[in-house]
């Protein structure tokens, strides 16, 4: 059987708090051993207990002291496995090329990440965190909390409902998620999934022109008013709920599928990719309604938006591979 080189993390993971240069973030390097496993290996077993350095890691770049390693049961890990099945090919097979570890982190602010490490030739390989109530919650719930976690309680009497369909786990969504990300690392969808990679090389993708001026910049026509103040999951300060049905009626008017995915290139193209899958191989929809005491004021449904409908095209070839 054909063998592949992967790089399997240290066990004690040496996390270098350094700023990445040109975004500020926390990022590290990594020592690793390598060694050469069948190619037929279950990328589950890839899921490994969290050291502290790495729960010290997240936690300097998250400011936060209230992280540490979940296990997964045996039923959990199946569940994983079988997620990621349902992976187009072209994900499943990057997914094994790249990820050197999968961590689950109880209480982490967001649903995944995906990280990039080192190996001592200096190439790039990738990392995944969950948080684990994505084995228990269902996309609904899960989406419900990202998308209401962008605003504060104002009195408004405005509700913010998302509405998927399906009985499928959060982790799906999560994990075709972070899927896009990896895969847009390797194969450049976007110029550069995060702004340290940025070597000038790639100035515009085919699936950022016309939508996207910058990484994180919008072309005008595109743009609208806080869409540069949305911070979700905790990070940054929130907006008053009111707001929700100006910025749901301009997100109307963009290409974007949700107003995660109009903060930066790479989050438009992880969102994209995810609900326009999502839809065709599993009929999960996604609508989101406002309402105000009660009346539905405003729906959004983006998979049949005029402007997002013209990126299909694009996005269907990555289904097939």
């Amino acid at each position: 059987m054909k063998k592949m080189v992967v790089v399997l993390i240290a066990a004690f993971f040496c996390a270098c708090k350094t700023q990445s240069p040109g975004d500020g973030r926390l990022y590290h390097r990594t020592d690793f051993y390598k060694s050469s496993v069948e190619a037929s290996q279950k990328i589950e077993d890839r899921i490994v207990p969290a050291a502290g350095n790495v729960i010290d890691y997240l936690e300097a770049l998250d400011s936060t002291e209230n992280y540490d390693s979940y296990s997964l049961a045996t039923e959990e890990k199946a569940l994983f496995g079988e997620y990621l099945k349902m992976l187009p090919r072209n994900f499943q097979n990057i997914i094994a090329e790249k990820v050197i570890a999968i961590y689950f982190i109880n209480n982490f602010m967001t649903a995944g990440m995906t990280n990039w490490a080192y190996d001592e030739d200096s190439n790039l390989y990738t990392v995944l965190f969950f948080n684990p109530d994505v084995l228990r919650q269902t996309v609904t719930d899960w989406v419900n909390y990202r998308d209401n976690s962008f605003f504060h309680d104002d009195n408004s009497g405005v509700i913010i409902s998302a509405k998927c369909g399906g009985d499928y786990y959060a982790l799906l969504s999560v994990l075709l998620h972070e899927a896009s990300h990896i895969y847009d690392y390797y194969h450049r969808v976007t110029p550069y999934t995060e702004p340290v990679f940025n070597d000038g090389s790639v100035v515009t993708t085919c699936f950022v022109d016309g939508i996207w001026a910058g990484y994180n910049t919008p072309l005008a026509i595109y743009n609208f008013n806080h869409r540069d103040e949305l911070n979700a999951y905790g990070f940054g300060y929130t907006l008053d709920r009111i707001r929700a049905l100006d910025i749901y009626k301009d997100l109307k008017n963009t290409p974007f599928v949700s107003i995660y995915g109009s903060g930066t290139w790479a989050e438009d193209f992880a969102e994209a990719f995810t609900w326009a899958y999502l839809k065709e191989k599993f009929d999960v929809t996604y609508t989101v309604e406002i309402s105000v005491n009660d009346e539905i004021m405003l729906t959004f449904s983006p998979l049949q938006n005029v402007h997002f409908q013209n990126r299909m095209r694009y996005l269907r070839e990555l289904f097939k591979n």
